[in-house]
């Protein structure tokens, strides 16, 4: 019902246009660009969308309009009743959950204004859509950020298992309460069900908004890690801003003796975590803008898939593997290409 619903406002919209009633989109038509926070993974969404959007467009049709939201959902929802005060939007595209949530919570399925997000891990906990690999039915499209995390553990398993006597590990995953941390630690924990050999133990901290929070999240981050360090062999990385920042890996590294057995980013793997594969953002960024361009000309969002990333990009930190007595299958290898570091 909310998928015809959409269909009959774009139509409207359009004979309004035709016939010049509409008093909207005079002259260029507004898109709003919305991060939730500056961290590598969303910038580099970010450009590859804007990049590639604007190779698809044409020049001065679409006046694009951005926001910073600093970690702020009340920032964000701000910024979109402000925006939606003066001048519907033709199009919104959120990166990552919180300005996702608050652009829902804005524009409505109602608003015949269509949404199009990444960088998000889990739209359905999120309450962003209803259920992940269908067409949402309603004014909401994306891309979701995530690898299976049955993946990620059967390869951390492939690798420890090259060890001497390997039999189980415990692995900690220290995170902040933001949402998509949270609910990264908990779906490892419901995947790990499938996997007798391996246990996360969680360790939770307050999450303060970026970047100004940056330091007081690093010190409870800190204090977590040793709380939890007698009790687990490696470290697992969570989504979420304090693993989105390059020198992520490096911190925990600094607060504990135990290695990283999963970064988020080949950049953490650099560092000296042992394996990541991660979404490719210049893929993503590009599906998104061609998902855009259709939108912008006329397609409903709600018939496009709400899916997994296009591709994904592995890395590999070989000394990391032999200063554990273990061996990378060749299989990981291959997938990380240029991204194996010594």
């Amino acid at each position: 019902m909310l998928f015809f619903r959409w269909l009959m406002i774009k139509r409207v919209a359009f004979l309004l246009g035709v016939l010049g009633l509409s008093g909207g989109f005079v002259g260029a038509e507004t898109i709003l660009v919305v991060q939730t926070m500056p961290v590598p993974a969303i910038e580099h969404h970010r450009a590859a969308f804007l990049d590639t959007l604007s190779t698809m467009i044409p020049a001065g049709r679409h006046e694009i309009v951005e926001f910073q939201a600093n970690g702020d959902y009340q920032r964000a929802v701000d910024f979109f009743q402000k925006q939606n005060a003066t001048e519907r939007p033709s199009l919104v595209v959120t990166f990552a959950t919180l300005a996702t949530q608050a652009a829902v919570s804005v524009y409505g399925p109602d608003s015949g204004v269509p949404i199009l997000f990444a960088v998000v891990v889990d739209p359905v906990g999120a309450g962003i859509v209803t259920e992940v690999g269908v067409p949402s039915g309603s004014n909401v499209a994306g891309i979701v950020y995530t690898v299976d995390r049955r993946v990620k553990i059967a390869t951390a398993l492939d690798i420890l298992a090259t060890g001497l006597g390997f039999d189980s590990v415990t692995v900690g995953v220290p995170h902040s309460s933001y949402p998509s941390s949270r609910d990264d630690a908990a779906s490892l924990r419901r995947a790990a069900e499938s996997f007798p050999k391996i246990e996360f133990l969680e360790g939770e901290f307050d999450y303060a908004p970026v970047p100004d929070g940056i330091p007081v999240m690093r010190e409870q981050m800190a204090s977590v890690i040793r709380d939890l360090e007698s009790r687990v062999d490696w470290w697992w990385e969570a989504t979420g801003p304090m693993g989105e920042r390059p020198e992520s890996v490096s911190d925990i590294l600094i607060a504990s003796d135990r290695s990283v057995l999963f970064a988020i980013h080949s950049d953490g793997v650099a560092d000296g975590g042992l394996f990541s594969i991660s979404p490719d953002p210049l893929a993503s960024g590009q599906k998104l803008a061609g998902m855009a361009r259709e939108i912008l000309d006329g397609a409903a969002p709600g018939s496009f898939p709400v899916s997994a990333a296009p591709d994904f990009r592995a890395a590999v930190n070989v000394d990391t593997a032999l200063s554990a007595g273990l061996v990378v299958p060749s299989y990981l290898l291959e997938l990380s290409g240029e991204h194996v570091y010594r």
